[in-house]
């Protein structure tokens, strides 16, 4: 009986020890769990984080593209202003010799005509 009493001893050690071999691994288990968790949320995060990154350049992409057109557009409008005032002062040179030409062939008729009066 004692011997038995004895066995019985050595196996309720035995399985307290695999009781507490088995508490701790759940407890490792348990925060194994933890991190995982942890590490899924911060990866959710991260891949919150950056979709909203690509998001934000997409729409600074779009808005500096259209910037570049708009500016581009500008550009056009001015050099086509540009040309607009060459031809118009071009004109305006011509025009202005015309005028000087009209005045200079209607003194020089008047001065004709006075000289005509003058010697008939």
């Amino acid at each position: 009986e004692k011997r038995l009493q004895r066995r019985l001893e050595v196996v309720r050690a035995k399985l307290q020890a695999k009781a507490a071999e088995l508490a701790a691994a759940e407890a490792e288990l348990a925060r194994t769990r933890e991190a995982l968790e942890e590490a899924e949320r911060r990866e959710a995060a991260t891949r919150a984080l950056a979709s909203e990154a690509q998001g934000s350049a997409a729409r600074l992409e779009r808005e500096r593209s259209g910037a570049v057109d708009k500016a581009t557009a500008e550009m056009r409008a001015r050099e086509a202003l540009s040309a607009e005032l060459a031809q118009a002062q071009a004109a305006l040179r011509e025009a202005t010799a015309a005028e000087g030409a009209v005045r200079t062939a209607r003194m020089e008729a008047r001065e004709a005509a006075r000289r005509g009066a003058a010697g008939g």
